[in-house]
C-alpha cells in the first residue's frame, strides 16, 4: 500500500467490504448505539416494568401473565446488551437487540388479548434495526411480521372478531416500508457527505503536498497518486501542457499494482495526448471510456461542443490506454482561467463506472488543482529568475576580475621592458635593446588580441549580432577558415567534408567559428586534428575532433563562459569559444563538447543546410 492510502485510511477515508463509509459517520451511528444500548433502551424497560407493576397494583385482573414473561424478558434483553458492549461492536449490539426486540413484540402482539391496540408497537423496533443495521433487514423483517399477523388474524378466534386487526397489519407493512426508505435516504445523505468530505480532504490533503513540492514534477506525481488512489483507478498520469497548448511539456505517472512499475515515459514520450485529445483538453472537454462505450463530458455551463468527433475521441483514447495497458479509462482537463494547464488521465485494467465514481471527485478537484499546480510553475519560475539574474551578477564580477588581470599583465610586462630599454643608467647594447623590444611587442600583440577578442564578444550577442546569411559551400568554408591556421610539425590538421554540403548562413562569422576551433584544438589538444562537414535533417554539421584529454566533467558547463580557461597557457584568453557559441546561436544553430571513443569534440548544428544548390 502507498502512502498516499495509507494517509488515506489514517483519515478514515476508505470503504470497507459492506459498502459503508467509515469515519465520521461510522463514529456517529457508534455513539448513538452506544446511548441507545446503556440508556435509551434500559431507561424503556424500566418504564414499561414500571407501568406494569402499578397496574398490578391498581388493577390485578388487567395484567396477565404474558405480559410479566414480556416485560421480563425485555429488561433481561436490555441487561445482556449492555453487557455484550464490552466485546461485541456496539452497533450490532444494537442492531441485534433491536432484532430480538422485535421478535419479543410479535409474540406479544400474538399472544396478547388487545391485538389491535399492540401492533403498532412494532414501529419501535422496526426502526431501530433499520437505523443500526440496514433497511433491506428492517423491510424484510417487518414484512415477515405481518405475515405472521395475518395468519395468526386468520386462524385465531379472537382476532376473527376484532376485524381492525388485518387493518394493523397492513398499516404496519406501510410503516415499515416509510421507515424503510426514510432510513434509505438518509444512509443516502450520510454516503454523499462522506464523500464530499472525502473530496475535501483529498483536496486539503493534495493542496498541502503541492505548496511543499520543489518543482512541477513532484507535484505532478503527488496529484497522479492522490487522485489515482483516491479515485481507485490502476494507473494515473498527470500531464503538463505548454504555454502554448500544443505539446505536454512535463508529466508524472503513478500504478497501484504492487510490485509493477508505472508506465515507462520514455515509451509515453511527448506524444502522450495525440492532437485529437489535445484538441478535447484545450476546449475544456473530458472524456470517459466506460462500459464499452465513449462519453464526452463537457464542463459546467459551456455550450461548446467538443472538436473531434466521438469515434476519433475513442480510437485516441483506446489508444492511449492500450499503451497503459487498460480497458477503460477517463481523461479530464485542468482548467484555469478560461484554459487547460494541463490534464488528468485515471485508466483501468477492467471495467470502470468513471461517471460515478471519478467525476464526483474530479469536477471540483481539478480547478484546485490547476491553480495549486500553476503556483508551483510559477514558483519555479521565479526561482530560476532568480538564479539567472544571480549567475548573470557573479558572471559580471567574474568578468570584470578577469579583463582587468588579463589587461593589467601584458600592459604591465609590456610598459616594464619599454622602460628598462630607455634607462640611461644601464649600459645596454643593441641586442639586448633588440630582446626588450621584441619582449615589448610580444605584449601588446596579446594586448591587441585580447582587446580585439572582448570587442568580438560585445559585438555577438545573439539578440544582436547583425548577420549577413548567403548561400555557401562547406568545402570553401573551411578552406578559408584553416588559410592562415597553422599547425605543429608533428601535428596535421585532416579535412572531410562530403561533397556538395552547402549552408545559407554569414560567411565571415562561420569561418571565424571554425578558425576558433581549430586554434584550440591545436593550443590545447593533441594529435592530429579533424574537421569533418555533414548534413544531416537540414543542418550543417562541422564536427572539430582531437586526441587531448579534454575538460574536467565538472567544468563542461561553463566551457562555453566568457574566459573560462581550463590550462595554464598564457596565449590563450578564454574568449574564443564564447564567441563561437554567441556566434552560433546567432544562425539559430548549436555548438557542444563531447568525448567520443577517447576524443574531444566539438560540433557545430547551423540550419539551412543544402540551400545553397
Amino acid at each position: 500500500m502507498n502512502g498516499f492510502d495509507d494517509s488515506m485510511r489514517r483519515s478514515d477515508m476508505e470503504r470497507d467490504s459492506h459498502d459503508t463509509w467509515s469515519g465520521d459517520t461510522r463514529r456517529l451511528r457508534d455513539a448513538h448505539a452506544d446511548r441507545y444500548v446503556l440508556w435509551l433502551r434500559p431507561i424503556i424497560s424500566a418504564f414499561v416494568v414500571g407501568l406494569v407493576l402499578v397496574t398490578w397494583l391498581v388493577r390485578p385482573g388487567v395484567v396477565y401473565p404474558t405480559d410479566v414473561l414480556a416485560v421480563g424478558v425485555a429488561a433481561a434483553v436490555a441487561l445482556l446488551a449492555i453487557a455484550a458492549r464490552r466485546v461485541i461492536p456496539v452497533t450490532r449490539v444494537a442492531a441485534l437487540s433491536g432484532t430480538v426486540d422485535m421478535l419479543l413484540v410479535l409474540g406479544y402482539v400474538i399472544w396478547s388479548d388487545e391485538p389491535a391496540q399492540s401492533t403498532i408497537l412494532l414501529c419501535w423496533p422496526i426502526t431501530v434495526v433499520a437505523y443500526f443495521a440496514t433497511t433491506r433487514l428492517a423491510i424484510a423483517a417487518s414484512c415477515v411480521a405481518a405475515a405472521a399477523l395475518w395468519i395468526a388474524s386468520a386462524t385465531s378466534s379472537r382476532w376473527v372478531e376484532e376485524s381492525v386487526v388485518p387493518v394493523s397489519t397492513y398499516g404496519l407493512v406501510g410503516a415499515a416500508l416509510l421507515i424503510g426508505f426514510m432510513a434509505h435516504q438518509g444512509r443516502m445523505v450520510e454516503r454523499a457527505l462522506a464523500a464530499a468530505l472525502a473530496r475535501d480532504r483529498v483536496a486539503f490533503m493534495l493542496a498541502r503536498r503541492i505548496r511543499m513540492a520543489d518543482d512541477p514534477h513532484d507535484a505532478l506525481a503527488q496529484i497522479a497518486e492522490g487522485v489515482g488512489a483516491t479515485a481507485g483507478a490502476t494507473n494515473a498520469i498527470v500531464a503538463l501542457l505548454e504555454h502554448d497548448e500544443t505539446y505536454v511539456s512535463e508529466f508524472a505517472t503513478w500504478s497501484r499494482t504492487a510490485g509493477s512499475p508505472a508506465p515507462d515515459p520514455d515509451v509515453l514520450g511527448s506524444s502522450l495526448l495525440d492532437s485529437t485529445l489535445l484538441h478535447l483538453v484545450c476546449s475544456g472537454h473530458g472524456a470517459a471510456l466506460e462500459h464499452g462505450a465513449i462519453h464526452v463530458v463537457a464542463p459546467e455551463g459551456s455550450t461548446e461542443s467538443a472538436a473531434a468527433t466521438g469515434s476519433a475521441i475513442e480510437a485516441s483514447l483506446r489508444s492511449l490506454l492500450t499503451r497503459l495497458g487498460a480497458q477503460s479509462g477517463i481523461v479530464v482537463p485542468l482548467p484555469l482561467a478560461g484554459h487547460s494547464i494541463g490534464a488528468i488521465v485515471l485508466a483501468g485494467d477492467g471495467d470502470h463506472d468513471w461517471s460515478r465514481t471519478a467525476m464526483p471527485l474530479l469536477e471540483p478537484l481539478a480547478p484546485q488543482l490547476a491553480a495549486g499546480l500553476a503556483q508551483v510553475v510559477l514558483v519555479r519560475d521565479q526561482r530560476d529568475a532568480l538564479q539567472s539574474i544571480e549567475r548573470v551578477d557573479r558572471m559580471r564580477e567574474h568578468l570584470i576580475a578577469n579583463v582587468s588581470h588579463e589587461l593589467r599583465t601584458p600592459l604591465t610586462s609590456t610598459l616594464g621592458f619599454v622602460e628598462t630599454a630607455l634607462r640611461d643608467d644601464i649600459d645596454l647594447d643593441a641586442r639586448s635593446v633588440h630582446e626588450l623590444l621584441t619582449h615589448a611587442r610580444a605584449g601588446g600583440l596579446r594586448l591587441l588580441a585580447l582587446v580585439e577578442d572582448l570587442l568580438a564578444l560585445g559585438s555577438t550577442q545573439p539578440d544582436s549580432l547583425d548577420i549577413s546569411p548567403e548561400p555557401a559551400r562547406a568545402a570553401d568554408l573551411i578552406a578559408a577558415a584553416l588559410r592562415g591556421v597553422t599547425a605543429p610539425a608533428e601535428r596535421s590538421i585532416v579535412v572531410r567534408v562530403e561533397p556538395d554540403a552547402s549552408v545559407v548562413a554569414d560567411s565571415n562569422r562561420v569561418m571565424q567559428v571554425v578558425s576558433n576551433l581549430v586554434v584550440n584544438a591545436i593550443r590545447h589538444g593533441e594529435g592530429a586534428i579533424e574537421v569533418d562537414a555533414t548534413t544531416r535533417g537540414g543542418r550543417l554539421l562541422i564536427d572539430v575532433l582531437d586526441d587531448g584529454d579534454g575538460v574536467p566533467p565538472e567544468h563542461v558547463r561553463e566551457l562555453f563562459l566568457p574566459f573560462s580557461r581550463f590550462s595554464t597557457r598564457s596565449d590563450s584568453t578564454g574568449l574564443g569559444l564564447a564567441i563561437c557559441r554567441t556566434i552560433v546561436e546567432a544562425h539559430g544553430g548549436t555548438i557542444g563538447y563531447a568525448r567520443i571513443a577517447g576524443r574531444t569534440r566539438f560540433r557545430v548544428e547551423l540550419p539551412n543546410a543544402g540551400a545553397a544548390g
